[in-house]
């Protein structure tokens, strides 16, 4: 999947800060747990040497987002049904809380599997080239 967004900032390291107006699908998806902003800023490897205020192209792969869809919904589920299945036979008041308590933990875990995840290089969003427009052409 490709997107177009505009480089607001060129970082000293060979990096430039992205950024994407977000979608309408976003309002729905909460997977960012983030402040609901009308964009969203990724800093992205300036493989396309963009400058800012450049339009560029950068891919985002369907394993990324799929592994993040996976992070973001199924480790919650499986810690909650683990905790569930583990306290059957608790009193129900005691299994709610561990149930609830199990959701939370799993957002630590999704933090560390995303850290730990999103750092190999295939699976980061890659810039993939400058998109001339009318509006960065001088």
């Amino acid at each position: 999947m490709t997107e177009i967004g505009t480089v607001t900032k060129i970082k000293e390291n060979g990096y430039a800060v992205v950024r994407f107006d977000r979608k309408a699908s976003c309002d729905k998806c909460n997977m960012c747990m983030g402040k609901k902003n009308a964009h969203i800023d990724y800093t992205l490897e300036n493989a396309a040497n963009a400058l800012a205020g450049d339009k560029v192209l950068v891919d985002l792969s369907m394993a990324a987002l799929s592994l993040a869809a996976c992070i973001a919904y199924v480790v919650p589920l499986l810690f909650a049904v683990a905790a569930f299945l583990l306290t059957r036979r608790l009193a129900e008041p005691v299994q709610l809380a561990v149930v609830l308590g199990s959701i939370v933990l799993s957002f630590a875990a999704a933090a560390i599997l995303d850290a730990k995840y999103f750092k190999r290089r295939r699976l980061k969003p890659k810039m993939l080239s400058v998109v001339k427009t009318t509006d960065n052409i001088k």
